[in-house]
């Protein structure tokens, strides 16, 4: 899994970084093998203001060739990283349900079983 980080008119601390790194690797391990890179972007909205501009947007490439998107925005990057690593987690968690579960939907009448 490759894993990207980058600044949007914000330069990215090696902290920031350091820690975006171990928050999505841990909140994307089980699924691994499925990713294939993920982008983190993080923007300052509001500029030198220090206001609810600090947002964190993740881009999830899946081996399928699907993209799930996140973004949050809160006071700092740290709590906007937070938010985006559990969120990403939860749609990786429903997307493995949804692909476990059987789709009765399209089963024909003599596949029931």
């Amino acid at each position: 899994m490759e894993l990207i980080v980058r600044g949007q008119n914000v330069p990215i601390s090696a902290a920031l970084e350091a820690h975006s790194r171990e928050r999505i690797e841990r909140a994307v391990r089980l699924f691994e093998p499925r990713i294939e890179r993920v982008v983190l972007v993080f923007v300052d909205l509001d500029g030198p203001r220090k206001g609810l501009g600090q947002a964190c947007k993740a881009f999830v490439a899946l081996a399928s060739g699907d993209t799930l998107v996140q973004e949050s925005r809160d006071r700092d990057f740290y709590t906007a990283l937070s938010h985006v690593a559990h969120r990403v987690r939860h749609q990786l968690l429903r997307l493995h349900e949804r692909a476990a579960k059987p789709d009765y939907a399209r089963a024909s009448p003599l596949e029931v079983a």
